[in-house]
C-alpha cells in the first residue's frame, strides 16, 4: 500500500498488508517545507525536525528544527550593543541590555603608577 515492496518472505502478521508495518524509509515530501520525512514508512511524519539556519530579526542566525517558528526562538548570542561607556554590553542579544558596565578594567593609580591588587 505504501509502494515498497516487501522484502519479508514470511509476516508474522499473515498475509494481511493492512496490518505489516513497512520498516523502510518514508517517500512523503512534506507540503510546508519540501523536506522528506526521515521516519519510517509506517510511522506519521510529524513536525520536520531537519536542522535548517533561520535568520532572527536581530540580524543573527541560530541553527533549529525546521518546524519550529522565528518568532518564538531568543537569540542567545552576546550582544552588540555599546554602552555609553564604550564596551559591550554583557547580556545576550534577546535580553534587555544592562545599564550597569560590568566589564573589568585595569586601574593604575596616577600618583604612583601602581595597580591595585584584587581580592578574589
Amino acid at each position: 500500500l505504501c509502494g515498497h515492496i516487501c522484502k519479508s518472505l514470511c509476516h508474522p502478521t499473515g498475509h494481511d498488508p493492512m496490518r505489516y508495518l513497512c520498516p523502510q524509509k518514508c517517500l512523503r515530501t512534506r507540503s510546508t517545507c519540501n523536506h522528506s520525512c526521515v521516519k519510517k514508512c509506517h510511522e506519521l511524519c510529524g513536525d520536520c525536525t531537519v536542522l535548517v539556519e533561520k535568520f532572527l530579526p536581530c540580524g543573527h542566525v541560530v541553527k533549529t528544527e525546521c518546524h519550529i517558528d522565528e518568532s518564538s526562538l531568543i537569540c542567545n548570542q552576546r550582544c552588540l550593543n555599546k554602552l555609553e561607556c564604550g564596551h559591550l554590553c554583557a547580556n545576550t542579544c534577546g535580553d534587555v541590555c544592562s545599564i550597569i558596565c560590568e566589564e573589568k578594567v585595569k586601574k593604575t593609580y596616577l600618583q604612583c603608577k601602581k595597580q591595585p591588587k584584587h581580592s578574589g
